[in-house]
């Protein structure tokens, strides 16, 4: 099931970022993400969290502003969907579709994760910008951005 962060989960998207994506956001810039984002008291309900059994399993955490929406975090439990799997790709079209309903015709994205770039390609974003070396290991960052209208087409993965 996807559904909005409660301030309860804090604690199980917390293991799902150490545990799924130990390179994301760590606690502490995790817990100002979401603090700042629910701070500024919009409701717009962009983080949203795979639950199964009543465990957090996934979390993707995306934010706009008045112009723009991005999805800046997307993180789920080894064994529960993993890159590319159907918690996954649910999450990130959750996020897309909750923000075509806020009004929004394209969201970005950026990632350092092959995978990530796979899906990005197999959806149709559009790559904008390639940065070479920009992590100090010495891997490059894809700027994507996706027009939300042609994810539409996958809501059947929904269901």
């Amino acid at each position: 099931m996807i559904r909005d962060f409660r301030h309860g989960d804090f604690e199980q998207v917390a293991r799902c970022y150490e545990r799924g994506f130990p390179e994301g956001h760590n606690r502490y810039s995790l817990s100002r993400l979401i603090r700042w984002f629910e701070g500024e008291g919009n409701g717009q309900g962009t983080i949203l969290v795979a639950e199964e059994e009543g465990v957090v399993v996934g979390v993707v955490i995306g934010i706009s502003t008045h112009w723009r929406a991005w999805m800046t975090g997307l993180s789920v439990l080894p064994g529960h969907g993993g890159f590319l799997g159907l918690n996954f790709v649910k999450l990130l079209l959750s996020l897309a579709f909750r923000f075509a309903t806020l009004g929004y015709t394209e969201a970005y994205a950026t990632t350092a994760r092959m995978n990530m770039k796979v899906l990005a390609d197999r959806v149709g974003a559009e790559l904008l910008r390639e940065e070479q070396d920009f992590f100090f290991d010495g891997r490059s960052r894809w700027l994507y951005r996706v027009d939300l209208g042609y994810l539409s087409r996958f809501q059947h993965l929904l269901g």
